[in-house]
């Protein structure tokens, strides 16, 4: 129970709402031999967990609707109970404890998730989780309503978060250190997207990577102890000179 719940966690959040691709308001789970993966993307940001796991003996993948991983999420505890799911050609019932749930299962198939993946991001920077975290959310609030537009100018060890509201005519900026030793780059994000992938990652540090302004970035923790592997991508905003 505690690896569903924990994969249900990490990835939920990134999960599509906009029923036009319903395939995509689904938690996808991609099982293989010793390996279990969870996914989930709504096109601008998208979660994967991957999990050594020597119980997983056969290869097999599907998706979990978006209101059934919620009830999940809710229902499970993070002990050592075990889950039966039972996979059909169009259900999936999961059995905790005394309860039993049945899902319909979403027609089609889930896009190819490793393909969207950057292979070539070599500009790489360090920082401490909760400093980033906190210099996103002091700097947002003074960014347009409706696009949430942060900018980050990455230079030298350090980072320069900035936000404006022309309408209002309010901006802030804060510089932040930070380990990075390559090309200057400045790329805008989402600011509530942003936060939310950095409220998930369970390390004190983390890393970021990108490859240029218009290329998807990749948020990663840096954990030495865990043999487990959790990237976010998250996709820039066109920034105006």
């Amino acid at each position: 129970s505690k690896v569903l719940l924990n994969g249900i966690e990490k990835t939920i959040f990134c999960a599509s709402t906009d029923d036009l691709r319903p395939i995509m308001t689904s938690v996808y789970l991609d099982i293989a031999e010793g390996q279990i993966n969870f996914v989930a993307s709504d096109g601008h940001k998208l979660a994967l967990l991957e999990l050594h796991d020597r119980s997983m003996t056969e290869t097999t993948n599907f998706v979990i609707p978006l209101k059934i991983a919620t009830i999940l999420k809710s229902l499970i505890k993070p002990s050592d109970e075990l889950i039966n799911i039972f996979i059909g050609s169009n259900s999936a019932r999961f059995e905790y404890g005394s309860e039993s749930i049945v899902a319909t299962l979403i027609e089609g198939k889930y896009p190819n998730y490793r393909s969207v993946i950057p292979q070539g991001n070599d500009k790489i920077l360090s920082i401490g989780t909760a400093e980033l975290k906190g210099a996103i959310k002091r700097v947002s609030v003074f960014s347009n309503q409706s696009s949430s537009l942060v900018k980050l100018e990455i230079t030298t060890d350090q980072i320069k978060l900035s936000a404006q509201d022309i309408d209002f005519s309010t901006a802030a900026e804060e510089i932040v250190a930070c380990e990075y030793s390559n090309k200057p780059i400045a790329i805008g994000f989402k600011g509530h997207f942003l936060t939310e992938l950095i409220s998930a990652v369970p390390s004190s540090d983390l890393q970021m990577s990108f490859s240029d302004p218009s290329r998807a970035s990749l948020i990663t923790p840096v954990d030495q102890e865990s043999e487990d592997k959790l990237t976010y991508l998250l996709m820039p905003m066109m920034l105006n000179n």
